[in-house]
């Protein structure tokens, strides 16, 4: 979901490098697995997306004790600085709670090219969270708003993804 979510972002003048994107989750990853090397369990605590949606009560519940404070429901509404926060959806579509009406909705959008890149270098990633990879197909699909430079460069990467 988030590749997807970035790609539309970055993608506003047609589709954006691959490259790029797949930077950006590499880094991220890079730090969550250092990060729960490094950190003591007690001080470092890792949350599904999925899990928050799905489970909005348990999940919360799970962080308060985690931080060790008293749960709320006014842990079940998103704010900022205790103000309603209608949210930094794509869609433009504000919200007033958790909702997970559009939680699969990225596997409509989700490119061939994303699936397979996803799949080989998150592997590991995949497994430890419990995610299921994505069949691939499409791979050498031409994307939407994808130029011929851009094209190339996002099918080559697959030489030199693991450098």
């Amino acid at each position: 979901a988030n590749i997807v979510a970035l790609r539309k972002y970055k993608g506003q003048q047609g589709f954006p490098s691959i490259v790029e994107l797949l930077s950006v989750f590499k880094n991220s990853y890079h730090y969550l697995e250092k990060n729960q090397c490094l950190i003591p369990d007690n001080l470092y605590k890792v949350i599904r997306y999925e899990d928050l949606l799905n489970m909005p009560e348990k999940s919360m519940k799970s962080i308060a004790s985690f931080l060790s404070i008293n749960f709320d429901e006014q842990l079940l509404y998103p704010t900022t600085e205790g103000k309603s926060w209608g949210g930094n959806s794509t869609s433009g579509i504000q919200f007033k709670g958790i909702s997970n009406a559009n939680i699969d909705k990225w596997k409509t959008e989700i490119s061939g090219l994303e699936i397979y890149y996803i799949n080989h270098l998150f592997e590991q990633y995949i497994k430890c969270y419990d995610y299921q990879q994505l069949e691939e197909k499409g791979f050498w699909k031409k994307q939407r708003g994808e130029g011929i430079k851009t094209y190339i460069r996002n099918r080559l990467y697959k030489l030199f993804m693991h450098n």
